[in-house]
């Protein structure tokens, strides 16, 4: 999820009938590496996110498929903070 894509997340739920979802995950976007996208304040946008991810959340629990969605969009500072993974996330490892 970035935030050009949040009003296409609105759209998703029209689909969940459609396909066999079993799992939908939805994440923010992060900057992990160098890209031509550039947009990644996403905490200008809380409160439509909240709003779209509790309106997908619900549909999928009605028609039981687990999400596995963040509710609160975390700050740059908490990534560093609680996730050191992260700093791992696109490192290449060879033998």
């Amino acid at each position: 999820m970035n935030p050009d894509s949040l009003e296409d997340l609105k759209g998703l739920t029209m689909y969940l009938d459609d396909y066999r979802i079993d799992v939908l995950q939805v994440k923010p976007i992060r900057r992990l590496g160098n890209s031509a996208y550039s947009d990644f304040d996403i905490q200008r946008k809380q409160k439509e996110y909240s709003a779209v991810v509790k309106l997908l959340a619900d549909t999928c629990h009605q028609k039981g498929i687990v999400s596995i969605i963040t509710g609160e969009l975390p700050t740059e500072t908490l990534y560093r903070k609680r996730l050191d993974i992260a700093k791992y996330t696109y490192c290449y490892v060879s033998r």
